[in-house]
């Protein structure tokens, strides 16, 4: 079966045009949409309407994630899976690899496999490209996207409230008495930057705290962020606190301390994001804050099946959706007071 993106390809014309071909609209030049009407014929696309419904006999969702292996996706995987389950539906489950390619191709696939919604958690800081959209559209499947996930297109979306967890953890840390804080994760650099690391630069200037020490450990090799780590460790004017983008992060940091003589948290403060199990298993255990993956799928779905059950097909579709999930902060070990004075140990110097 082609796509129209296919369709769009050979008629020299784009998929916005095609899609619009295809539902009359007047903006469309006649011979124009003659054309593309000849080689919807002519290539057997098959454009779905209420006589002739896309849906597979047995009701399915699709999901794509960037990896089963990823704690996360995994937390996420299981929000959509109870719900899916509760209602009666099936759900294909597609990797994404971070990479927005596969993404593309994941839902191509989805779409061949007619699937009536799809949640999407691709795990890469490029937008879907709207030709995307489009061929979903055209297909009445309901989109839903997830945390940083971005599409050039106004769709619904499901993340959880990044500001409201960084105001959280940098107050947190100020409450306390820290007034040099650093941050282990991604840059907030780029238009594609995701949302935490702007979320928690605006939340240290907010409170008068210098953003130098936000350190760049994305993508990187395990060996990448331990140097990235000593760095921030053994800097003599360095922070005396670290926020991670992750626990996965703050287990490297807390780690790396040891190492070098330090203790957490009397000579170095830890606050990670998204509380994932072993968080409060670690010695200390990692003051962290919840995100919640299992509630951003299950809501996802939620909202999806409310799509699908109001009927908001082509081409009267409503205003996009954005639900913020509220993190929560669980106080453990890994925070204290700074200290008097900044311990630099000398294995900072071998």
């Amino acid at each position: 079966m082609s796509s129209i993106r296919k369709i769009a390809q050979i008629a020299g014309v784009s998929p916005t045009t095609v899609f619009r071909a295809l539902h009359n609209d007047p903006h469309v030049l006649p011979e124009t949409r003659q054309r593309v009407l000849e080689l919807v014929k002519l290539y057997e696309y098959k454009m779905p309407s209420a006589v002739q419904p896309h849906q597979s006999a047995i009701p399915t969702l699709g999901c794509i994630i960037p990896s089963v292996g990823n704690s996360y996706c995994a937390r996420v995987l299981q929000g959509v899976l109870e719900v899916a389950f509760a209602e009666s539906y099936h759900v294909i489950t597609l990797e994404s690899h971070f990479n927005v390619l596969h993404t593309c191709k994941a839902l191509q696939t989805l779409v061949e496999q007619r699937v009536q919604g799809i949640v999407i958690l691709g795990g890469h800081y490029e937008p879907i490209p709207r030709a995307s959209a489009l061929e979903l559209w055209s297909s009445n499947i309901v989109p839903v996207v997830l945390d940083a996930t971005t599409m050039d297109a106004s769709v619904d979306r499901v993340h959880i409230d990044e500001h409201a967890m960084a105001r959280m953890a940098v107050d947190y840390l100020w409450d306390f008495g820290h007034r040099v804080i650093g941050y282990l994760g991604p840059l907030p650099n780029g238009k594609n930057a995701p949302g935490r690391p702007r979320a928690i630069k605006h939340a240290l200037e907010a409170r008068g705290v210098s953003t130098k020490y936000m350190m760049n450990a994305m993508p990187s090799t395990v060996e990448e962020i331990v140097e990235v780590t000593r760095t921030l460790l053994c800097d003599p004017h360095g922070p005396t606190a670290i926020i991670t983008q992750t626990d996965g992060y703050g287990a490297i940091v807390t780690r790396e301390a040891v190492r070098l003589g330090l203790r957490v948290p009397e000579d170095i403060s830890l606050l990670a994001c998204l509380n994932s199990w072993f968080s409060s298993h670690l010695l200390p255990a990692i003051t962290a804050v919840e995100q919640y993956p299992e509630k951003v799928g299950s809501q996802a779905v939620e909202l999806l099946l409310r799509r699908l059950r109001e009927g908001d097909g082509l081409p009267h579709r409503p205003e996009p959706e954005t639900i913020a999930i509220a993190p929560v902060l669980y106080e453990r070990e890994s925070c204290a007071p700074p200290p008097a004075v900044r311990h630099v140990p000398t294995a900072c110097n071998v």
